[in-house]
């Protein structure tokens, strides 16, 4: 009855006359010698029988005791119910209509079973109770005989964060403290991404950095679905193709916002996630900081100045580009000039832009939305991929004709960014009038000597780095030590940043008029841009204050392709 809702279990037993006050006290001296539930005390003392207890929780939380019959059990309930969920939280999906889902639970006080069966399911829960015996068998019916019997009992082991810590974490149902801790760690560590991959009962923890994985730690394959679900909400936007969802999540730490583009991948051992850093937070906060030489900063910012043009930035290292994009946006806007994103640009939501993000994935989308940006007379556009087709040879008739165009190209260097449009664009007396310049940008860590050990890779390096075997055996090649868990940002000496402008000059132009296939041009063409990012950046490997391994995730391990 209604009555005995909210009431002690101890008095509605007591109240149906099933025990004594005798036995109440009993149980309960020894519930504070052993911890163990007041229900589960009686049952162990011989007191009542599980079906009893069961009942007087149905009759407390006012939900219904049920004797599971397993022909009723409904297989679309079940599908949406992972196993491993289940037999964690000893319940069994039992019938789905509409937007409720009903489960027969053992313990229907279980908040923690409840939260994360109504994050993975978006199903609004209706609890039964049932006997544990019942629901042991109900589970081998369904799922199958012997799952689940390698579950690890807690959540999560991890070395880098401390136990304190990780209490604080597994407290937390939704994941949202352990997501906390985690894009923080990763933040103070300069982590390029951070990688769940599953590996039997465990969800492996890595971040991952230039060259090497290291290990932060696991989580139990249950949690490790409330942490993934919780992150799906937070996509903007999700794109789903077969097998694989992806989008960005954002993140604020300490009044720094972070953004990580977050890609699920289904692999047959189950769910992979990986969570790739966009910004890189080191950037200075201007040209003058960033660029100490003066005659490249007058460089830039007599390129900045023009009024029309196309400028295209290379460089296949994302968080750095997209952080160097910002600041070149900051000295543009000066002058407070009409600005419109064309592309999804997650990474630059907070600040001051219009965006125009295409509504789908074909290149007939990404030209629509360059058309509609056209339409709202913009100072300057930026276009995120100027790989997209049919956009190259728009914008650089856009840029000819009245707006400043700064253009995004997923080449490793200024060199090949040119030989790409070359190749794609008819008349090359357009290129050499439309564009201005290109730009390049790469940021290195430098660490400290003691987490660096001898490279013995020397003829990989000759090769990544294009030069004869010679000059690679004079090197001084250093690499990362194998144990980098406890490496934080505060063992790391600087950024060394490398900033590489080639200016549409009356040279260059009239080399390319010449109308001389390319790799015919690229010994003139050397000659013409001196020394390049990926060449300054060669000798601090050389030196041994970067890694082979930094430098080829930076700047790609075909970067010198072209010019050979």
């Amino acid at each position: 009855m209604d009555t005995w809702k909210g009431r002690a279990l101890g008095l509605i037993l007591f109240e149906s006359e099933m025990i004594s006050q005798q036995d109440i006290d009993r149980a309960l001296a020894e519930q504070q010698r052993t911890g163990l539930r007041f229900g589960e005390i009686l049952v162990k003392l011989g007191i009542v029988s599980a079906e009893d207890v069961n009942w007087g929780l149905s009759k407390q939380l006012n939900v219904p005791f049920v004797r599971i019959n397993p022909e009723l059990i409904d297989g679309e309930a079940v599908r949406l119910v992972p196993e491993d969920i289940a037999r964690r939280h000893h319940l069994v999906p039992y019938l789905i209509i509409d937007e409720e889902l009903t489960v027969i639970i053992e313990d229907p006080t279980s908040k923690r079973a409840l939260h994360d069966l109504e994050v993975l399911t978006g199903k609004h829960i209706i609890v039964a109770v049932g006997l544990a015996e019942e629901i042991a068998q109900a589970l081998d019916l369904v799922y199958g005989k012997g799952g689940g019997a390698a579950m690890p009992a807690e959540d999560m082991r991890s070395e880098i964060f401390t136990p304190a810590q990780q209490q604080e974490m597994q407290s937390d149902f939704s994941g949202a403290i352990f997501l906390d801790f985690l894009f923080r760690e990763a933040l103070k560590r300069l982590a390029v991404s951070i990688q769940f991959e599953p590996k039997n009962e465990w969800v492996n923890l890595y971040f991952h950095f230039p060259g090497e994985l290291v290990e932060a730690g696991k989580v139990s394959r249950a949690w490790s679905r409330i942490i993934f679900q919780s992150l799906k909400r937070r996509l903007q936007p999700a794109r789903s193709k077969t097998g694989l969802l992806e989008g960005y999540v954002h993140h604020t730490v300490d009044d720094q916002i972070l953004v990580f583009q977050a890609a699920f991948v289904d692999t047959p051992q189950g769910e992979a996630v990986t969570l790739t850093c966009i910004q890189g937070p080191h950037i200075p906060c201007s040209l003058c900081d960033l660029i100490i030489e003066p005659v490249d900063r007058q460089a830039l910012e007599a390129v900045l100045a023009q009024r029309s043009g196309l400028v295209v930035m290379a460089g296949t290292e994302r968080r750095e580009k997209y952080s160097f994009l910002s600041l070149l946006l900051k000295f543009k806007n000066e002058l407070k000039q009409k600005t419109i994103l064309v592309g999804q640009f997650p990474w630059m939501s907070d600040e001051d832009y219009l965006h125009l993000r295409p509504a789908g994935g074909l290149p007939s989308d990404t030209l629509e939305a360059f058309d509609a940006a056209l339409s709202q007379d913009p100072d300057i556009l930026v276009l995120e991929d100027l790989m997209q087709v049919g956009l190259l040879p728009r914008a650089l008739a856009t840029a000819l004709e009245s707006k400043f165009i700064l253009g995004l190209l997923r080449h490793p260097s200024t060199i090949a960014a040119l030989e790409y449009m070359v190749e794609q664009i008819s008349s090359r007396s357009l290129l050499s009038d439309a564009l201005r310049a290109l730009v390049n940008f790469a940021s290195f860590r430098i660490t400290r000597r003691e987490f660096r050990e001898p490279d013995p890779r020397l003829e990989l390096a000759a090769k990544l780095l294009g030069l004869s075997p010679a000059p690679a055996a004079q090197a001084t090649l250093m690499r990362n030590k194998a144990d980098r868990q406890n490496v934080v940002v505060s063992d790391l000496n600087d950024f060394q940043t490398f900033v590489e402008i080639w200016s549409m000059d009356g040279q260059l132009a009239d080399l390319l008029k010449t109308g001389e296939p390319f790799h015919k041009m690229i010994p003139a063409l050397a000659r013409l841009r001196g020394a390049s990012l990926a060449d300054q950046a060669r000798e601090l490997v050389l030196r041994g204050e970067i890694s082979l391994d930094e430098f080829t995730a930076v700047l790609g391990s075909d970067v010198y392709a072209s010019t050979r």
